[in-house]
């Protein structure tokens, strides 16, 4: 706050004595502008001609009152070329006042300004010896840095939870250790189960180092076995399908096989044309055994025997059996 002040303060100086110097510039300005005025009423005084009655007696009534209209013109220009330098010059005048007065006002509050920094400079370097720092440029230094006061003051509300916290148990252990007397023997068999206890947890640690190892052993052999089962799934099915071609190939079953797709075939080829003879009322079919049977359409869609067809439907049932 201090640092602060004292900089608002500079800069009020600072400005004051910039306007100081603007206001003798627009004095000096205002004061040169007028003295020029002044020469011009002196100049255009200088030049007023004198009228000389010799110079008027030979002309005639018509010329003199030109003469007069002339100087009347003359003289009512000049006339108000006085009043607008008149005018202006009384302005600048009080223009001038007012910036004398604001200079003066300026001067006297800069004095102040300027004892008010001295006071506070005097103030800063008494309380900079009391400080810690070794001088002003440390102190700027500081100031100077980009710091994030969220942060910071997060920081800080943390640390002072952690020192309550801390001063919370430490006057907990104070109220434990108050009514304890302190034995040395105890102090030394302490020592010991302290000594027995860090080395059973380094077995511990040792027993936990074991198991661990083979707990990474068992599941690099859960992994292997995982692997081969999958495998033998595979296997297992490859087996089953070369079992069913062993099926198919061995003895007669492939012949079998092959002779029930090449008859099925002929009877789909041959319903193309029994179909349209018997009127879309029969139909043949092969049943398991490679035998023909007729599923009678007319019948509820009822199988029956090739050979209860009559001698008619026999005949188109061979001759689209034979033309397929």
């Amino acid at each position: 706050a201090f640092e602060r002040d004292a900089s608002k303060l500079k800069i009020a100086a600072d400005k004051a004595d910039a306007d100081a110097s603007r206001f003798r510039t627009e004095l000096g300005r205002i004061e040169n502008d007028l003295a020029d005025k002044q020469a011009t009423d002196r100049t255009l005084t200088a030049q007023v001609e004198i009228l000389s009655l010799k110079d008027y007696v030979v002309k005639t009534e018509n010329e003199l009152n030109a003469a007069a209209q002339s100087f009347e013109n003359q003289y009512l220009s000049l006339e108000t070329q006085f009043k607008n330098l008149e005018h202006i010059a009384q302005k600048r005048a009080a223009d001038a006042d007012i910036l004398r007065g604001r200079i003066e006002g300026l001067e006297k509050l800069a004095v102040e300004y300027s004892a008010h920094l001295q006071r506070l400079d005097a103030d800063l370097t008494a309380k900079l010896a009391a400080s810690n720092f070794e001088n002003l440029v440390s102190v700027e230094q500081i100031l100077q840095q980009q710091m994030d006061l969220p942060k910071a003051k997060t920081k800080i509300e943390s640390f002072k939870n952690e020192k309550l916290i801390v001063e919370s148990r430490a006057h907990e252990l104070s109220e434990k250790l108050a009514s304890k007397n302190y034995s040395s023997e105890n102090h030394q068999t302490l020592i010991v189960e302290i000594q027995q206890l860090e080395s059973e947890i380094e077995k511990h640690n040792r027993d936990m180092g074991a198991l661990e190892n083979d707990i990474s052993d068992l599941k690099r052999r859960l992994e292997s076995r995982q692997k081969l089962v999958a495998q033998l799934v595979v296997l297992e099915e490859r087996a089953a399908n070369l079992k069913i071609l062993r099926g198919l190939f061995g003895k007669s079953g492939f012949v079998n096989y092959a002779s029930s797709m090449f008859l099925q075939s002929i009877c789909n080829a041959a319903n193309d044309r029994f179909r349209r003879l018997t009127r879309q009322q029969l139909q043949l079919e092969i049943t398991e055994t490679n035998n023909f049977i007729v599923r009678d359409m007319a019948n509820n869609g009822q199988t029956r025997d090739v050979r209860t067809l009559s001698g008619g439907q026999t005949f188109q049932a061979a001759l689209s059996l034979a033309l397929a």
